[in-house]
């Protein structure tokens, strides 16, 4: 059986996506940078600081609405990747394994034992959105996988002073320690290994728009702190 077989609609859907995919495109650009200008806006910062959660869950809605092929796996390892986060970030804050001693604010909405839903979102999204980036480059599994992780890992770099900006979360020693990178690529090598076996959707355009608006987006918030 070809592993790249595609689902009963996937025709339908991608002729479907098509036409929504500008649209689409610039609803997400629009929505991060709105989102900047409110974060780095003083009056507005408290409000859009608290909406933040929205833009990651219309961001996801976005992305994953233009894969192309059948929805039946891609679920499956989504809800892997926000399983496998959730859970180590649950562990994380009551015992400071794997990533250091942090804690999550108030910020992000509803919490599952003091860890933002939103955040295990994030964990599947950016597994999904950076195994689509590796796929491009290799289509070999361990190789896929670990460029994958080096690519989550090099997001947390640019996450981690915006989150601590706006009071995301708050690291007790003040600043990300060196284990929260390694403990960042362990885990997503363990998320990206199953990840990447789905062969389907390494054309979705939106995933690799939305690596690019949300790098942009991160800098463009950091320029916005050093130069204020």
């Amino acid at each position: 059986m070809p592993r790249d077989k595609p689902g009963v609609n996937s025709t339908k859907f991608t002729d479907y996506t098509r036409w929504l995919y500008k649209p689409s495109a610039a609803a997400l650009v629009v929505l991060h940078l709105v989102g900047v200008i409110g974060l780095n806006t003083e009056s507005y910062q408290p409000v859009f600081a608290r909406l933040t959660w929205l833009n990651l869950l219309l961001s996801f809605a976005l992305v994953i609405a233009h894969h192309r092929g059948a929805y039946g796996k891609l679920w499956l390892l989504l809800g892997y990747g926000f399983a496998t986060g959730m859970a180590a970030e649950i562990v994380g804050v009551h015992t400071g394994l794997p990533f250091g001693r942090y804690h999550y604010t108030d910020m992000l909405g509803a919490d599952l034992w003091e860890v933002p839903w939103v955040i295990g979102m994030n964990w599947a999204l950016l597994a999904y959105v950076s195994s689509r980036l590796a796929m491009r480059i290799t289509r070999h599994g361990l190789p896929a996988a670990l460029t994958g992780a080096s690519l989550m890992t090099a997001v947390d770099f640019l996450l981690e002073p915006f989150a601590i900006r706006h009071g995301f979360w708050v690291w007790h020693e003040g600043q990300p320690p060196l284990q929260n990178y390694i403990g960042w690529w362990a885990l997503s090598l363990l998320i990206q290994l199953p990840m990447v076996r789905l062969r389907q959707g390494h054309d979705n355009h939106m995933a690799y728009l939305y690596a690019l608006v949300l790098c942009l987006f991160l800098l463009a918030d950091w320029l916005c702190a050093v130069t204020a």
